[in-house]
């Protein structure tokens, strides 16, 4: 009998240590208790608080980062909870690190080092963070960084993110433009702008080159993008437009009649509408004639059908010019 119940307690307290096992293990693998990391990590970035964005980091209970395996066990619920702690802890990494970054010590030898690493959160709007190191940079003397990884950030026109940093730091009276006259004479040629997003930089630097003015850069600008990319030369036509500095505008059109892009052998025919003269004539008449670039426009007519129409617009864009040229008579 003493035995049997010998037995009974032995079997009990094994069961015990199994369960006790078990909860040990599912609270490890993260099924009890576990909490969603992603709010404690969004709220640290909302406030900027680099120390909270620090204790995610270390928090090891999350597990690692880089580890996409979770037991069996785990519901596809608790499976994604799981993998999404990970991850967060990663992202909480990556964001203390730039926060630690985008800290001014004022040290120039840093500097291109810090901007490399202070990438912007999500928290921080795009004029704030590349305002504040744009001025960093400019007073480091690093103007090439910013014309080149500063200037391109936004969408094409004057109201863009990098045309505002430009205006900012020009009115800030940090000699924006004797920086810019310094990178035409350095960088002229395939060196001008040699970046991913050319257009949109040369969009941007051209827009507020017309916002302040200085139409006293036609000579020097056209010498320093003659050989440049074509999405450089392409997007910063309608400066020399604006100024009217003709010659130097229609020379530059006239190199992108023949591009490849339809998109820059259509900017080049609408800017010649301004600074072109007869001498192009011939040249817009054979792309009138032959070019090949078109698009189906679908308009609804009054009766309810729709009509596909196609539509050579590059053909149409040089067309235009021709006209105005005739017009003008010169």
């Amino acid at each position: 009998m003493k035995s049997i119940r010998l037995l009974s307690l032995l079997l009990s307290v094994l069961a015990l240590t199994a369960c006790g096992n078990l909860l040990t293990s599912m609270q490890q693998s993260g099924f009890v208790g576990m909490r969603d990391a992603e709010k404690d990590y969004d709220a640290a970035v909302k406030a900027r608080d680099a120390a909270a964005l620090k204790k995610i980091c270390d928090d090891a209970s999350l597990g690692d980062p880089n580890d996409d395996k979770v037991s069996g066990m785990a519901s596809s619920s608790d499976r994604n909870r799981i993998l999404n702690n990970r991850r967060v802890r990663g992202r909480a990494c990556d964001a203390h690190a730039a926060m630690i970054a985008d800290q001014d010590t004022g040290d120039c030898a840093t500097v291109l080092d810090r901007f490399g690493k202070a990438q912007r959160l999500s928290s921080v709007p795009a004029d704030e963070h590349y305002s504040k190191w744009g001025e960093r940079l400019a007073k480091c003397n690093e103007w090439p960084t910013i014309f080149e990884k500063v200037v391109h950030v936004g969408n094409y026109g004057a109201d863009a993110t990098g045309v505002r940093v430009l205006m900012k730091l020009h009115k800030d009276g940090l000699k924006v433009a004797d920086a810019f006259a310094k990178y035409m004479k350095d960088s002229a040629g395939r060196k001008f702008l040699p970046i991913e997003h050319a257009g949109f930089a040369a969009n941007h630097i051209a827009n507020w080159l017309i916002k302040t003015e200085q139409f006293d850069k036609c000579d020097a600008l056209a010498h320093a993008i003659t050989d440049a990319k074509e999405a450089v030369r392409a997007n910063m036509l309608f400066y020399f437009g604006e100024g009217k500095c003709n010659k130097v505008g229609r020379d530059l059109c006239v190199g992108l009649l023949t591009s490849d892009s339809a998109n820059f052998r259509q900017l080049a025919c609408n800017n010649l509408r301004d600074v072109g003269d007869m001498s192009v004539l011939p040249k817009l008449r054979i792309l009138i004639e032959t070019d090949p670039a078109n698009e189906i426009q679908e308009s609804r007519g009054g009766d309810g059908r729709v009509w596909a129409t196609k539509v050579y617009y590059v053909r149409d864009a040089c067309k235009t010019a021709a006209g105005k040229i005739e017009l003008r008579g010169k």
